[in-house]
C-alpha cells in the first residue's frame, strides 16, 4: 500500500521517536516502502548581520547545517541496518519560507504515500510543536499523516 514515505527530521532527540513507527510501516507490504528522511535547514531570521558579524553568523549557520546532516546520516544509518531502502533529503536555507509548507510540497511533488512524523521536536531556537509544524500538516496534507507523540509529551 505504501510506497514513499516521508519523515520529516528536524535534529532533535523528540524527532527519532518516529523511527520504530517508520519501520514497522515500511515493511508491512511487499517490496517495502522506500523511506525519505527530510530536514528543512532555517536561517536564523530577524538577525541582522553587519559586516563584523558575518564570519561569526556563518561560522554558527554552518555547524547547525553539519549538525542536520549527522543528524539525517544517523537516523538513515539506523533505518539502513533494518534493511530498509532510505533516501535523504535537506533543503538549505529555506529563505523564510515555511517549513510545514515545504514538507506539503515536497510530498506533493515526490508521490509520496504516508508522512510519519512525531508532535514534538526543536529546530534550533525555533521550536516545533503540536499546533504549528505538525498541525499545519495533518491539516493541508492530500496522504495520511501518522503522529507520533515522543515520550513525555502526552
Amino acid at each position: 500500500m505504501y510506497k514513499r514515505i516521508l519523515v520529516p527530521l528536524d535534529g532533535s532527540k523528540e524527532a527519532e521517536y518516529a523511527l520504530p513507527h517508520v519501520k514497522t510501516a515500511a515493511t508491512g507490504y511487499t517490496p517495502p516502502a522506500k523511506v525519505i528522511l527530510f530536514s528543512a535547514i532555517e536561517p536564523f531570521l530577524g538577525v541582522d548581520v553587519d559586516a563584523t558579524w558575518s564570519k561569526e553568523y556563518d561560522k554558527f549557520e554552518n555547524k547547525f547545517e553539519q549538525s542536520a546532516t549527522q543528524h539525517i546520516n544517523r537516523a538513515s544509518e539506523i533505518l539502513g541496518k533494518e534493511g530498509l531502502d532510505v533516501g535523504e533529503v535537506i533543503i538549505d536555507k529555506l529563505g523564510g519560507k515555511d517549513v510545514a509548507d515545504e514538507i506539503l510540497k515536497y510530498a506533493d511533488n515526490e508521490d509520496v504515500d504516508l508522512i510519519i512524523m512525531t508532535t514534538h521536536g526543536r529546530t534550533g531556537i525555533k521550536r516545533w510543536a503540536f499546533g504549528s509544524v505538525t498541525d499545519k500538516v495533518v491539516r493541508h496534507s492530500k496522504v495520511p499523516v501518522l503522529v507520533v507523540p515522543p515520550h513525555g509529551y502526552r
